[in-house]
């Protein structure tokens, strides 16, 4: 993938705030929750994903698996960009100490 898209999937991913908070999941296009659940079913520590910075690729990367099994439909970066909204409000949800 070249770098303007790495560019702007990270530019995305720092940019994006509460857009998606409680019910996120719910709200997310048929073509972004299959990337979620991709990278989800894929990755068995997500906090630990979430801190190493891996998660722009990890999204990358399942976006493009989906998209070479025809699995995705329609703008495969708006799909991407998509998921990457969800994992930034669900990384910085995974990032805030538990209370109580």
């Amino acid at each position: 993938m070249p770098r303007l898209v790495h560019l702007f999937f990270v530019s995305l991913l720092l940019a994006a705030g509460p857009a998606y908070a409680d019910g996120a999941y719910d709200k997310l296009s048929g073509g972004a929750k299959k990337i979620v659940d991709s990278v989800k079913t894929n990755t068995p520590d997500l906090k630990a994903l979430c801190s190493s910075g891996g998660l722009l690729q990890a999204i990358t990367q399942a976006t493009g698996q989906l998209a070479g099994a025809q699995k995705l439909s329609g703008d495969f970066m708006a799909l991407g960009q998509e998921a990457g909204a969800y994992f930034t409000q669900h990384c910085t949800a995974l990032q805030q100490p538990k209370s109580g």
